[in-house]
């Protein structure tokens, strides 16, 4: 019977864009009473913030213990960038007991997608083009974590901003006029 650990932990969806959990599923085995840590990079970041990693339970992160913006404001926490996450769990010095994995963040984008999604009036039919470019942004997403799945960080990158693009058009087009009189986001 092998004693190796095996490292895994999976980014959960919080819906708080001030907010990262990470959820530890490891079997640490023998490591179990070892010091462990995470690695955070952020998004479009080199720069590395180093944890200490609660083993089996959920780690939170925020822009505070992330250096993300004013670390020493009054004005408390604020969002955490969306993008591509570099994340990884490892005991000791890291070399031979480790895990790594990319994330992608989307928690603000969603946010803007659902507003748009809101403002369109989906009883009109389902054919429109602002209906099209929406449904455009959930498959590039699909894709893009299909990427960071198999290691394909460029091309997830890529599909990443091609919905930043189409979502930034979306919102400087007045999709109601395609279908008479969609809601208005202003009303919510």
């Amino acid at each position: 019977m092998a004693l190796k650990p095996t490292l895994n932990f999976e980014v959960l969806d919080t819906y708080d864009s001030r907010v990262l959990a990470i959820a530890d599923y490891s079997d640490w085995k023998h490591m179990k009473s070892e010091s462990s840590f995470i690695d955070i990079t952020l998004p479009a970041s080199k720069a590395v913030i180093t944890h200490n990693f609660q083993k089996e339970k959920v780690n939170r992160f925020n822009s505070s213990n992330l250096a993300y913006g004013c670390t020493n404001c009054e004005d408390g926490l604020i969002a955490l960038p969306d993008g591509i996450y570099k994340i990884k769990i490892y005991s000791c010095d890291g070399a031979t007991f480790s895990r790594e994995k990319h994330y992608l963040r989307t928690v603000k984008l969603r946010l803007r997608i659902n507003k748009i999604l809101v403002s369109l009036n989906l009883e009109c039919g389902i054919d429109s083009a602002c209906i099209s470019d929406v449904m455009k942004t959930e498959l590039l997403l699909k894709g893009a974590e299909a990427d960071l799945i198999y290691g394909n960080i460029n091309a997830a990158k890529r599909k990443y901003d091609k919905v930043v693009e189409i979502v930034e058009d979306l919102e400087h087009c007045d999709c109601t006029k395609e279908c008479g009189d969609g809601y208005n986001t202003s009303s919510y």
